[in-house]
């Protein structure tokens, strides 16, 4: 799993995810697998956590990442920002 994220260490595979997704995402690995997940700045809101049981396949690592991702930042956007027709505040 290490090789898949391009680290050595479960350490620097946890700071990778983190740095590497826009939503700071988290990885936590265990004996069965990985759980991925995301909390969301400035709300209630967590996404995950996906459980991926070994043995799986890299693809399907970072579509579950890739997902998790995205839907952390729509709800970050929807608990950070207020909308006014075309006008966005911060």
């Amino acid at each position: 799993m290490l090789d898949c994220i391009g680290t050595d260490t479960v350490e620097s595979a946890e700071k990778a995810i983190y740095k590497g997704t826009e939503c700071g995402a988290w990885i936590i690995f265990d004996e069965e697998g990985v759980s991925i997940g995301s909390i969301v700045e400035g709300s209630e809101a967590e996404v995950g956590p996906e459980h991926l049981a070994y043995p799986f396949v890299s693809e399907r690592f970072w579509e579950e990442l890739e997902e998790i991702n995205i839907t952390a930042c729509e709800l970050w956007e929807e608990a950070n920002y207020e909308f006014n027709d075309d006008e966005i505040f911060v």
